[in-house]
């Protein structure tokens, strides 16, 4: 999740800027991003974010997005097919 990652700054200016044309699934197209990079996102054994779902978050509001993940997930296979990053 994007509200947990820990990241040096020369790292992330590599990977580049996280989409907003990804919808919910910009964090997903950031990490295949920052894999076609050659960069390791390690999960740290602790909680580090609590998520608390009700009528009025994001998650509950935007339902119905689930494409913007297949939008994503086909984008990164299209890129990796023609050898891109």
């Amino acid at each position: 999740m994007a509200g947990t990652l820990v990241i040096r700054k020369p790292a992330l200016l590599r990977v580049g800027p996280f989409r907003s044309d990804a919808g919910r699934a910009e964090f997903v197209d950031w990490a295949a991003r920052a894999a076609d990079c050659g960069l390791r996102i390690p999960a740290a054994p602790i909680l580090a974010l609590h998520r608390r779902l009700h009528r009025d978050s994001t998650g509950m509001r935007e339902r119905g997005q689930e494409a913007a993940y297949a939008r994503v997930l086909k984008r990164v296979l299209d890129r990796r097919r023609a050898g891109g990053r």
